[in-house]
């Protein structure tokens, strides 16, 4: 009650309202007085006897008062979109110094007086989303609660607690201004942007920003001004539109086409009547023209790999599809030289050992892979193993009691150099207690050494007897590319030990690689003992360290990694989010390993480089992996109130059926989705739904019309949605490397299907 009584004291003792002769309303949670004809209430020099009867036509349902505009020469500009209010800020400068509200929901509201009032609403669903109200038929709600963009009320704050300046010119003024930013982003009112840019905070994919920025680019728009347009979406980051935006201005960017865009806002082409654009390509006549549709271009170089052609001809296998195996595979034997050195650059540290995950189809090379690495690991005298079983006991190992007393440390096979583990998709999904302690003791072996220590002791076994030993073995597992019943491979962390060349080896053109068994007459022995004496030859320094430049490069080229990972699609960005201080790590492993390979112990720009083009091209593969392989979102239901997978799949579909506050979807069309989506049968659908309504997810109504509803607006965070960003992106980095380096012979392939020859 005491709250209730507040508004009505704060109105009634409104400085502003006194001041100026101002009129008030109250208003419900509806944003509305809540009784007919309440603009009659809109008179000159309002009593308080007045305002009190107005408050009490609602009362105890009142969350806030309005102003009347109108009078006492009242306006109110109205901003939809936070970038026309940054803009308009920044224009009328000292002039904007007026009262100002923002709205829940992230509008804003600057009042002024005037000597002559009106309104002006040509821009109210147009960019820039700017509205002006000066007629006695609209009210202003200055403070108080109102329902934010999901229904929860929250306050309107007061921003600029100044009194309303009195500006005769400023609706002229402001109606020029309005007028100058339509015409100069015109592009904003193509149909296709328009219909994705509706709301005060929007959800664009990484694509739907590119095409944007490309629009802001070619028109030389000021870069201030596009960064801050970004404002409008729903998860704006400044640092990250600033380096997106840089790189899309940097190079040049033209129009993007009319075909490109009806992709990229999924947009039917039948939509596109009476577009301001008229659908023509042909304004794109530059030669910078880009047609993003495309996939991401990888070279797959090797030159810089020393040894690497006889690794490659040492495992008989053929075919454009295993260049990136074989570098992983190559990166993996050198960190064995390493495997127990301390990296460390500032505050990262970490070891040299290169664990992999290789998803590989049956008949993929799995058995001619694992051969090599065992071959490699016996003639440089180290231990390689693989275990028949993947019990903890075997791997870890146990202590043996002696007959006569005493105990035998027995070490299991993390105690060996290497150790493979073949068919590992149980052991990565089985929820069984044996395989879940397995991974548990995999994630310890595979810490940083010398952190890393692994105790086992059984019960009957006196503690100063157990066994206790530290790893020094990187672990390399083959699985088959199943997609995967759970996401427990990334959230419980194993993902973060393995780097994950995964190729779509299905369709692949394999005609050359059927000729070449035939034809080749490589020596693979002869091959596998050259690669061998290579790595041998090897000089393994005590400590490596980073010249300076390299410390810059290392953190501008590691940035450029995280940052592609977080805007590459909204579910690889909450997976960059797990994985990115180990990205770092992995730069940091192969960037060593690059020196090493030339026998130098201080890593140089140039070492750099290499490492991270070779990383770049390891970690869009993995990300392919994730987006195909693992079902689930990685975002711990955050956002979407705690629901994951399968429920987090159907609230997003109901979501997309709802886009509209009032829109509901039938209970028997939600079903059938929840029984495709869990494939279960109809009682059990009805059930989950039940759970869901518990959740407070989403909300039903029963009888005739039964209907479902999304009961919480979901936080998205954006993403492109594909496999690869389109050509107006941010991976400037890899390509102007692959340019400038002089080791670097291109030989291009998608990395989808991997099949263009190299250039020779």
């Amino acid at each position: 009650m005491r709250l209730i009584v507040k508004i009505l004291e704060n109105a009634l003792n409104d400085r502003e309202r006194k001041r100026l002769g101002l009129a008030v309303t109250f208003v419900t949670k509806d944003k509305h007085p809540g009784f007919r004809e309440w603009q009659n209430f809109a008179t000159e020099n309002q009593s308080e006897e007045e305002i009190k009867k107005i408050y009490n036509k609602r009362g105890g349902s009142n969350v806030g008062y309005s102003y009347y505009t109108g009078i006492a020469g009242l306006i109110d500009l109205d901003f939809d979109w936070e970038w026309s209010y940054y803009l308009a800020s920044e224009h009328f400068g000292e002039r904007f110094n007026s009262r100002t509200i923002r709205t829940p929901s992230g509008g804003y509201r600057v009042l002024f007086t005037v000597d002559r009032t009106q309104d002006y609403l040509e821009f109210k669903d147009r960019p820039p989303k700017v509205e002006i109200h000066g007629k006695k038929s609209h009210q202003v709600i200055v403070s108080g609660k109102g329902p934010d963009d999901s229904g929860k009320l929250k306050r309107y704050e007061l921003i600029k607690d100044v009194e309303i300046r009195h500006d005769p010119d400023i609706i002229e003024d402001m109606i020029s201004f309005l007028k100058e930013i339509n015409t100069k982003c015109h592009f904003l009112e193509y149909n296709c942007i328009r219909d994705s840019i509706r709301k005060k905070h929007n959800e664009l994919t990484h694509d739907q920003r590119t095409n944007i920025g490309a629009f802001f680019a070619a028109e030389n728009i000021d870069f201030k001004m596009a960064v801050d347009f970004y404002r409008c979406t729903d998860d704006f980051n400044s640092d990250l539109t600033e380096y997106h935006l840089q790189k899309i201005y940097e190079k040049g960017f033209k129009h993007p086409k009319c075909k490109t865009l009806q992709e990229k806002f999924n947009h039917n082409i039948n939509n596109c009547s009476g577009c301001s654009r008229n659908n023509q390509d042909t304004l794109e006549t530059s030669d910078k023209s880009y047609d993003n549709d495309r996939d991401i271009f990888l070279t797959y170089s090797s030159e810089h790999l020393m040894g690497f052609d006889h690794l490659a001809a040492s495992t008989r296998l053929f075919g454009k599809e295993y260049k990136l195996i074989f570098k992983v595979l190559w990166y993996a034997i050198f960190s064995t030289l390493i495997a127990t050195k301390e990296l460390r650059l500032g505050q990262i540290k970490t070891d040299g050992r290169l664990s992999v995950l290789f998803p590989i189809k049956s008949g993929g090379g799995k058995e001619s892979l694992k051969n090599t690495i065992k071959a490699v690991m016996g003639i440089l005298g180290k231990y390689c193993s693989e275990p028949t079983s993947l019990h903890a006991e075997q791997l870890v190992g146990k202590v043996i009691p002696q007959k006569k007393g005493g105990y035998i440390q027995n070490v299991g096979y993390f105690g060996d150099d290497y150790v493979i583990v073949d068919e590992g998709y149980t052991l990565l999904t089985s929820k069984e207690l044996h395989y879940s302690e397995a991974r548990k003791y995999i994630r310890t072996a595979l810490d940083p050494y010398p952190k890393n220590v692994l105790t086992k002791r059984q019960t009957d076994i006196p503690r100063e007897e157990a066994l206790t030993y530290t790893p020094k073995c990187p672990v390399t597992i083959f699985l088959q590319p199943f997609r995967f019943d759970n996401d427990q491979l990334v959230m419980e962390g194993d993902i973060r030990r393995f780097i994950v060349p995964y190729v779509k080896m299905i369709g692949v053109d394999r005609s050359e690689a059927f000729l070449n068994r035939v034809f080749n007459d490589n020596d693979d022995e002869g091959s596998l003992l050259s690669f061998c004496e290579t790595v041998k030859n090897v000089k393994v320094s005590t400590e490596y360290t980073f010249s300076e430049d390299a410390r810059y490069r290392f953190s501008e080229l590691s940035m450029d990694l995280r940052c592609r990972g977080l805007t590459r699609s909204e579910k690889i960005r909450y997976f960059t989010d797990n994985i990115e201080f180990t990205i770092q790590n992995f730069l940091l492993k192969f960037s060593v390993i690059q020196a090493l390979q030339v026998g130098k112990d201080i890593v140089e720009v140039e070492h750099v480089e290499l490492a991270y083009m070779d990383l770049f091209e390891v970690l869009e593969h993995t990300y392919d992996f994730i987006e195909a392989k693992i079902p689930g979102f990685m975002n711990y239901g955050e956002g979407w109130r705690g629901a994951v997978q399968n429920d987090q799949t159907c609230l997003r579909w109901l979501h997309q059926q709802t886009s509209n506050p009032d829109d509901v979807v039938p209970v028997s069309k939600y079903q059938n989705k929840v029984m495709k989506v869990f494939n279960v049968k109809e009682r059990q659908a009805r059930y989950i739904i039940s759970k869901q309504v518990e959740n407070g997810w989403i909300g039903k109504k029963s009888g005739h019309d039964s209907s479902v509803w999304l009961k919480f607006e979901p936080s998205i965070h954006g993403g492109n949605g594909g496999n690869a960003p389109n050509e107006n992106s941010d991976n400037e980095f890899y390509y102007e490397l692959l340019n400038s380096n002089s080791k670097i012979r291109h030989c291009t392939a998608t990395n989808a299907k991997l099949t263009t020859a190299c250039e020779e």
